[in-house]
């Protein structure tokens, strides 16, 4: 898979949440939640979003991007490992 890389943000006191949330930082969860999808196929169970841009409280700039991913039975650690790396 691809490897996702940090971008310069400027910092935005708006909150937003995932309805409004600007379309780079939806498309960077999508690609995130894609990147998932391809290390781990079948044993992806579900990526689910929360904390503030789940709850309509995220700044761009200030918060970070909190996924919860659920696979169908523990990971090895290389398994883990490039999924780390394809974060970075």
């Amino acid at each position: 898979p691809p490897r996702l890389h940090r971008q310069e943000v400027t910092v935005d006191e708006r909150p937003q949440s995932w309805s409004d949330a600007d379309p780079d930082i939806r498309a960077h969860v999508r690609a995130v939640a894609d990147a998932f999808a391809a290390r781990l196929g079948e044993r992806l169970s579900g990526v689910v979003l929360h904390g503030s841009l789940a709850m309509g409280s995220f700044r761009r700039g200030v918060s970070d991007l909190d996924l919860l991913v659920v696979a169908d039975d523990d990971l090895a650690p290389e398994l883990r490992r490039a999924l780390a790396l394809d974060l970075v």
